[in-house]
C-alpha cells in the first residue's frame, strides 16, 4: 500500500472544498484520536518487552527511549504536546500503551493535542486558489 501523508489529505481535500474545512478538520482530529484509541487497544494486549523487541524498529531505538523516558515522567501530557507535531509519532502512541497508560487517555491526549495542527492544515488548505 502507498499512504498518502494525513496533511497533504487535508491540505487537498480543504482545497478542493474550501467552504467545508472545518467539517473536514473535525473528521481528521476525530479520527486521530480514534486511530489513537484502536492502536493504544492493540498494543496493550501484548507484554512491554515484545513490544520493545518486536514492534519497534531499531532505527528508532534512540527515539523509544527517550519517549518512555518522558512518558514514564510526564504521562499522557507527553502525547499531548507531541500531538502538536505536523502528526503524532505513531511510536509515541505504541511507547504510551506499553508503559500501561489506557487506551482512552491516549485517545484523548491525541484527540485535544491534535486540534490546532488539523485546523491550521484545514484553514491553508481552504486558502489555496
Amino acid at each position: 500500500f502507498v499512504f498518502m501523508p494525513n496533511q497533504i489529505l487535508l491540505l487537498t481535500l480543504t482545497a478542493l472544498n474550501p467552504h467545508r474545512w472545518k467539517k473536514i478538520a473535525v473528521v481528521f482530529v476525530i479520527a486521530s484520536g480514534v486511530g489513537a484509541f484502536f492502536l493504544a487497544t492493540f498494543i496493550a494486549s501484548f507484554d512491554f518487552e515484545f513490544v520493545k523487541n518486536y514492534l519497534v524498529v531499531e532505527d528508532n531505538s534512540e527515539q523509544w527511549n527517550q519517549i518512555i523516558e518522558w512518558i514514564n515522567r510526564y504521562g499522557a501530557i507527553t502525547l499531548l504536546i507531541l500531538s502538536f507535531l505536523p502528526w503524532t509519532p505513531r511510536t509515541a502512541v505504541i511507547a504510551a500503551a506499553a508503559a500501561g497508560i489506557e487506551s482512552f487517555a491516549i485517545a484523548a491526549a491525541v484527540t485535544l493535542g491534535r486540534i490546532a495542527p488539523v485546523l491550521i492544515y484545514a484553514r491553508l488548505g481552504s486558502q489555496i486558489p
